[in-house]
């Protein structure tokens, strides 16, 4: 693959190996009423455009694009970029988000797929589409998509579209790390 491609594939920077996913979710907040937040994490030596990528929800059992957002702007190598619901009821914990925005993506809950695509590909994703409505996710055998944060292991150096092994069983075999619910702590630092 060519690493030298603007947009795609990127040079992870941990493993220097062309991947197609160094934009990833390393952080996923389903936090109480209004209290939604989700990082994304540039894992990659390069700068990226992020007008590239759209986000997408795949909402109570429906398909991807049930709700879409479409980003902007540039994520630097190595850093996050924090979209956090323009309601949240905490207004401290949003000089964390680098934007806040009232769209219906926002508004998910743990039955709702989350996916980062670049065009019409899925370079990585929390739950799946056509889920039953209701039904949320276990993640790490601790802890589930809905009233949990999530936190990406350090060890993770690119985003996957296999939810299954990305959430896990076990503490151990998992992506993740359970937090309770509106913690919001380790938002904007990856």
């Amino acid at each position: 693959a060519d690493c030298t491609d603007p947009a795609k594939p990127l040079c992870n920077a941990e493993t220097n190996m062309c991947v197609d996913n160094a934009i990833f979710f390393s952080e996923y907040v389903e936090g109480g009423g209004s209290n939604k937040a989700l990082e994304i994490y540039n894992g990659s030596t390069d700068d990226v455009d992020l007008s590239n990528y759209t986000l997408s929800q795949a909402n109570n059992g429906g398909s991807w694009g049930t709700y879409t957002l479409a980003l902007s702007g540039t994520l630097t190598a190595g850093d996050v970029y924090v979209i956090c619901n323009s309601s949240m009821v905490e207004p401290a914990k949003t000089e964390k988000c680098d934007i806040t925005t009232s769209s219906s993506l926002m508004t998910f809950n743990g039955d709702d797929g989350l996916a980062i695509f670049f065009g019409s590909t899925i370079v990585d994703q929390i739950g799946v589409e056509l889920n039953d409505p209701g039904t949320n996710w276990p993640v790490a055998g601790t802890g589930a998509t809905s009233e949990f944060t999530l936190v990406r292991k350090s060890s993770i150096v690119q985003g996957t579209t296999d939810w299954t092994a990305s959430a896990g069983t076990t503490e151990e075999d998992s992506e993740w790390v359970v937090y309770p619910q509106n913690t919001f702590d380790y938002l904007g630092t990856r």
